[in-house]
């Protein structure tokens, strides 16, 4: 374990969480952005319904929320379970983490979506015991599409 990863554990085991600034870098983010577009018209239309939510299920445009993303897609699957996102939250938990989910909201940007990002806790969805889990929110900026 790197210094880096010792603060930010450090920083999570006194206050339960820890902000990291620039976890990726601009190239990173990009191809991230790429592979979202991508996902987000080829992937996301193919969706069974429990995994893809829209503001309005008429309007494909409007989607609020992809759940489970690296079930149906090998470079989000890479992401999760492959990356520094997987070696921080290792070592951080002190063993292997295991990935639950990968999510997308697309309500951050547009005030007229309503979402309640407090319901998105590994506790609410999921029966974790002992409850040794973390939650990883990536906030960036994305266009919004009209």
């Amino acid at each position: 374990m790197n210094f880096i990863n010792k603060k930010i554990k450090q920083e999570f085991e006194i206050d339960g969480y820890a902000a990291i600034y620039s976890f990726f870098e601009e190239d990173k983010i990009q191809e991230i952005k790429n592979e979202l577009d991508r996902y987000i018209n080829i992937i996301a239309p193919t969706l069974p319904n429990h995994h893809v939510f829209y503001e309005d299920k008429e309007d494909k445009s409007t989607i609020k929320n992809l759940q489970q993303m690296f079930t149906y897609d090998d470079y989000f699957k890479q992401l999760i379970e492959e990356s520094k996102i997987q070696e921080l939250a290792s070592s951080i938990l002190g063993e292997k983490a295991i990935a639950k989910n990968l999510q997308y909201f697309n309500n951050f940007n547009n005030p007229d979506l309503n979402y309640n990002l407090s319901t998105t806790y590994p506790q609410f969805y999921y029966d974790l015991f002992p409850q040794k889990n973390y939650t990883f929110f990536s906030f960036g900026v994305r266009e919004w599409r009209v």
